[in-house]
């Protein structure tokens, strides 16, 4: 074979090549549109839903959330907050899981795909259970596929399993599905924030146009190291997350170390929000007092790193100032030296 056919038989290949993929994936394509939804009913009722509940095994409650006029809140955290994204993200999963490939429908095989029964304690599944306008969904979700995208699930007290065409996120824990940032305003809405405790000092605005906070009392020795260092309280204050949630009455106060109380003035809302950041053994927490009433049931644990930003000592904003060098006298040049008398 000369080079001339060589190279012509290359090209062809190539061709035959790019046409074969393109089929393939225009067919998966119109497979993934065509083939019918794992719950088709639920496309329709997504908007009349009001319950979600997720078990595990053993039949482990992890989260049970309602809707509460506008709002999800949390069953088992004492109605907290749900985070709507991501209730959202889990009923446009369900309502979009397309079947793509029928598995097993023997029970002794469901422990290979994570479909084992939750009665079972050991399963690896989880059941979503989602109800509204008089219809309850439910849906045994397993493993996520070994290669590709997709989840293998099966329908409530059937044995037939299927791979659907998407994961479907599955929480761990009630505080997956909370809002977990603690304060809705933002950092040109703090007109003051007072830190008494371990460190005592003030950071504050004369008005919401005012770009950087004044902090008082620096001594005269010193200066702060860049104009808008003492800014970082407040901006630490406006992202402050928590990763658990503890109960009031289960939190020892008497056991707190290096605690840190802070009062934030807001110019416009609630007058005072009250925060407290405290060391527990090799834990960090938060308490707050204000207008929510949810501030009053619990205590948030937050990590070590927004507690060393909210328990901040003033010199730490601080550089010394350099002592200013006297003027000193230089002896004339040229002037011979007079040796002093003995």
């Amino acid at each position: 074979m000369n080079s001339k056919t060589l190279l012509m038989t290359l090209v062809a290949a190539s061709v035959v090549t790019a046409v074969g993929v393109n089929i393939a994936t225009s067919q998966q394509g119109q497979v993934d549109m065509d083939s019918p939804r794992i719950l088709p009913e639920l496309l329709a009722n997504a908007g009349s839903l009001d319950h979600i509940k997720i078990e595990s095994g053993g039949n482990t409650l992890l989260v049970e959330s309602h809707k509460e006029g506008d709002k999800w809140v949390i069953d088992n955290l004492g109605n907290y907050d749900a985070d709507t994204a991501k209730l959202s993200s889990l009923i446009k999963a369900l309502k979009n899981a397309r079947k793509v490939e029928e598995k097993t429908a023997k029970p002794a095989n469901f422990h290979h795909l994570g479909l084992r029964d939750i009665t079972q304690e050991h399963s690896k599944a989880v059941m979503v259970s989602v109800s509204g306008g008089g219809k309850d969904y439910k849906l045994l979700v397993g493993n996520a596929a070994k290669a590709g995208t997709g989840q293998y699930v099966r329908l409530a007290e059937q044995n037939q399993t299927w791979l659907i065409n998407l994961a479907i996120d599955k929480p761990e824990k009630a505080e997956d599905w909370v809002n977990t940032k603690l304060f809705d305003f933002t950092v040109d809405d703090i007109q003051s924030v007072s830190l008494s405790g371990k460190y005592q000092y003030a950071l504050s605005k004369a008005d919401k146009e005012k770009t950087s906070f004044t902090i008082d009392s620096v001594p005269p020795t010193h200066k702060l190291k860049y104009d808008s260092i003492v800014d970082a309280v407040p901006r630490n204050l406006t992202g402050l997350k928590f990763e658990q949630l503890k109960a009031v009455a289960d939190f020892k106060a008497e056991a707190a170390a290096d605690s840190q109380s802070i009062v934030v003035k807001l110019f416009e809302g609630d007058s005072e929000i009250g925060v407290t950041v405290s060391k527990v053994a090799d834990e960090y927490y938060a308490q707050l007092t204000g207008s929510n009433p949810l501030w009053n049931q619990w205590v948030y644990q937050i990590s070590e790193y927004s507690y060393n930003q909210l328990a901040k000592d003033k010199m730490d904003y601080l550089d010394s100032i350099e002592p200013a060098k006297e003027n000193m006298v230089a002896p004339s040049p040229g002037l011979p030296q007079i040796p002093q008398t003995p």
